[in-house]
Formats: C-alpha cells, structure tokens, sequence
C-alpha cells in the first residue's frame, strides 16, 4: 500500500508542477498570432504595441500550453483539418478540449475514491489509479470523437442549406440569368454560416482572379462536403463547354434533397432504436409498482 501511495504522490506532483509550470511560463507569442490579434511592432526597439503581449490572459496561456502538450505528444492535426475548419475551431482550441478532457475524466475516479473513502467506504486506492490511468487517454480521445461527431452535424446543416441554396440557382438560371450571376444573386439572399461560406469561396475566386468553380471546389475540399465539389464540378464543364447547366443543377438538388431526406429518416430511426430500452424499463418497473402491493399481501397472508 506503501508504494501505491508514493506512486500516487509521485504523479499528482508531476502533473501540479507540469501545470505550474505552464501557466507561469514567460508568455511570447508567435508572428502569427501577432498579426492576426492587429499587433504592430516597431522598428526600433522591436516591442509590442498590445497589451494581450505584456499580460497574456490565464485562458491564452492555458490554451498555448495545451497546444505545446499536444504537439509534443504527435498529435496529427492533419486527419481534422476539415473537422476542425467546418465547425470554426483552431488547433490550440482544440488542443486545450483534449487536454481538458483529459484532466476531468483522469481526476474524476480518483476524486471518486477520495471522496469514498472520507464517508467511510472501504474502496482500495488502486482502483482510483487504474481509473486515473483510463480516464486520461479515454478522455484525450473522446475529444477527437466528439469534434468529428459536431462535424458531421455541421456539414448535415450545410447540406440543407445548399439545397436551398441550389433550389435558388435552379430559379435564376430558369429566369434567364447567366451562370455567374446566378450564383451570385443566389449567395447574396441567404443568411447563415452556409451562405457565409459561400458566399467568400466566390469572393475568392474573384479576387485572386478564379473562374466561380475553383472557389466552390476549394471549399467542397475544405469542408469535406462532396455535394459542393459536384457542383463545382458541374459550373467548371458550364463555363469551359458554355452550355447551361440548370437541368445538371436540378438534378444535383434534387439529389442533395433526397439525400438530406434520408440521413433525417436514419437519424429519426436511430432515435427512434435508443428510445426502447428506456421504454422497456419504464414499463417495467411501471409493472412491479402495480403488482408490488398485491404479491407483498399475498406472500403476508402465506
């Protein structure tokens, strides 16, 4: 018991002092983050004119620490770019979920314990360890799962919005309008992130010179949504063949439509299947209420 309690001491010291150390740390920001947060530097004496560089927040340095932990660990950010670009987060946001994750699920049981063993449980201090030693990659993982998982809800989103979008198209090239512009108009009424999206992936193509499908296949890759690179797809055979594409674009949405279609009836469905075993346990027990009197005075009368 000796040695697990000195193993324990020893890792609760490591992981304060690797905190302490973390948060106390001389903050400089990157090159990057200075030009993103408006930080102007002067040619002469090379300082800061940004008080976030003087006094970094508890929050920022919490999350350039976990970003520095994660990194240092192998974290390959590479495999959630388009998670991580559809649902608007940065990696060090990211990394400060895992690592946060981590801590909560890692210190839970052994809290857990503790707290057992304060109200006068006899629980052995060697399952707050092992729960310790689950909980902290099981808790750095499901971070990772939960942001795929927001992912996937966002890009469902995107995809109803698009179909929208594209019903909108459909009616401006019918009207007579001209496939750029039609794209355009159709970007410019609706609200949203999706329409926000889209509405930059043209204004890209327009700045840096770029036919209209090079900025929707741009963000078709970025997001991992394959409706928006068919699409571009589409426009790029349009502008470089000169045909119209309305009767390609109906089709495209009405494909996108049906298949938002059915991901809501899967989804309904799945509900649908975790909604039996609570029904089953509430009829149940709904059971033993009604039939506890009558076989309590029955077993009495016995």
């Amino acid at each position: 018991m000796s040695v697990i309690l000195v193993l324990a001491g020893v890792l609760c010291g490591a992981g304060f002092w690797v905190a302490i150390r973390g948060f106390t740390r001389r903050y400089a920001p990157s090159l990057e983050s200075a030009a993103s947060d408006g930080q102007s530097t002067s040619l002469g004496g090379l300082t800061l004119d940004s008080s976030k560089a003087a006094a970094a927040s508890w929050k920022t340095r919490a999350v350039e620490w976990s970003n520095s932990t994660v990194l240092l660990l192998g974290t390959d950010f590479k495999k959630f770019s388009k998670a991580l670009r559809i649902c608007g987060k940065t990696s060090a946001e990211h990394s400060w979920a895992k690592v946060s994750a981590a801590l909560l699920w890692g210190f839970v049981p052994m809290i857990a314990v503790l707290a057992a063993g304060a109200t006068g449980f006899s629980v052995p201090l060697w399952w707050g360890i092992v729960g310790v030693c689950i909980g902290v990659p099981g808790g750095y993982l499901l971070a990772d799962r939960q942001l795929l998982e927001q992912a996937e809800k966002q890009r469902a989103a995107f995809r109803g919005a698009f179909v929208a979008y594209l019903d909108l198209v459909k009616i401006l090239l019918a009207g007579g309008s001209h496939t750029d512009g039609a794209l355009y108009q159709a970007a410019q009424v609706g609200r949203g992130q999706a329409f926000d999206e889209i509405r930059g992936a043209l204004d890209w193509s327009r700045v840096h010179g770029r036919p209209l499908s090079a900025g929707l296949a741009r963000l078709g890759d970025e997001l991992g949504i394959q409706e928006v690179s068919e699409v571009a797809a589409t426009v790029n055979l349009a502008e470089t063949e000169g045909s119209s594409p309305s009767e390609t674009l109906a089709r495209k949405a009405e494909a996108a439509a049906d298949r938002a279609l059915s991901e809501a009836q899967a989804d309904a469905n799945a509900l649908t299947e975790r909604m039996s075993m609570p029904t089953v346990i509430i009829a149940f027990s709904f059971v033993v209420f009604i039939a506890y009197p009558a076989l309590s005075s029955l077993s009495s009368a016995l």
